[in-house]
């Protein structure tokens, strides 16, 4: 069985596998062996933990390489130049590398008077050149770790989680608990949440100056006040948008069709009145044109002729 050792602190500027990863490297050594050796440095282990931890699972003896004390030996130049070629990691994740290499203090034999360089941890300037990442990208990272929860730090590592959305999450959401819980639910919840809980259409950090190399990071403000979530967001909504437009253009089409109606009404109130006064006028010249019974004056009917005679 294995010894256990201790993980060097230079060890852990890099995430572990993921779980898909880490159970493919565990099935290929549980199949073809362990092809490497684990590395110590001073009695830690500096490099390959995964491997460590696969074969402390799978009950496989693991051979290491203990490096020698040396004056000038850096262990996290060493951990740095033993990764970034074999690990593929997106901006975010080199940026939470950065953001630990920058409050990590330099390894070595510092007891010799020989060694060069500055003994202190690198400024973020010169943490994120050593990373290929912007400044901004480490200070943000540096505020997931310092106020994110190990869900939200974990889920960002992983590249799983954008840092700049990790950074906002933890200023909206302080609470850490929260945190972990809209993780599990998924980066879309998360998404969700930072908008139901903004304040303001701020951004959450200001222009990063990347010559201002060693500019404090300002930490969230706590408590930040949460908004109730049924209120309604104040982000663009583009169904409701639609429904807008929409509602807009039939409002149109009932004005229009409400014209049209009114003018027909008075085309035919107008017809109807033209019908009336043809009526009024045939009436007239009926009763104009009606033979009279009446007789005219001196006239007799011709009894009377026969009576006369």
């Amino acid at each position: 069985m294995n010894k256990k050792y201790e993980v060097h602190p230079a060890a852990t500027l890099f995430p572990m596998m993921d779980k898909v990863s880490f159970l493919a490297l565990k099935e290929d050594i549980k199949t073809h062996g362990i092809k490497e050796f684990g590395t110590l440095y001073r009695g830690q282990l500096l490099d390959g933990r995964n491997r460590y931890k696969a074969c402390q699972e799978l009950g496989i003896e693991m051979d290491f390489c203990e490096i020698e004390e040396e004056e000038d030996f850096d262990p996290i130049a060493y951990v740095l130049s033993h990764n970034l070629h074999r690990r593929h990691l997106d901006e975010s994740q080199r940026g939470m590398v950065a953001a630990k290499l920058a409050k990590l203090k330099r390894g070595g034999n510092r007891k010799s008077n020989k060694i060069k360089g500055p003994i202190g941890p690198p400024t973020v300037a010169e943490a994120s050149k050593q990373l290929k990442v912007g400044t901004g990208t480490t200070k943000r990272a540096k505020v997931v770790i310092e106020h994110g929860s190990d869900s939200v730090q974990q889920a960002v590592e992983q590249g799983n989680l954008p840092v700049s959305v990790a950074a906002e999450l933890v200023k909206k959401v302080p609470d850490k608990e929260q945190q972990t819980k809209l993780i599990e639910d998924g980066v879309d919840t998360v998404r969700d949440a930072i908008k139901t809980f903004a304040q303001d259409d701020e951004p959450v950090f200001h222009d990063v100056d990347d010559d201002d190399d060693d500019a404090p990071i300002v930490a969230p403000s706590l408590p930040v006040k949460q908004k109730p979530a049924s209120k309604p967001k104040k982000s663009g909504c583009k169904n409701c948008e639609r429904l807008s437009e929409e509602l807009k253009q039939v409002r149109e089409r009932l004005n229009r069709a409400m014209k049209t109606c009114s003018e027909q009404v008075t085309v035919m109130s107008d017809q109807a009145t033209l019908i009336s006064d043809l009526v009024d006028s045939k009436e007239q010249v009926s009763t104009v044109a009606k033979p009279s019974k009446q007789k005219p004056a001196g006239w007799l009917s011709a009894q009377e002729v026969v009576v006369s005679h």
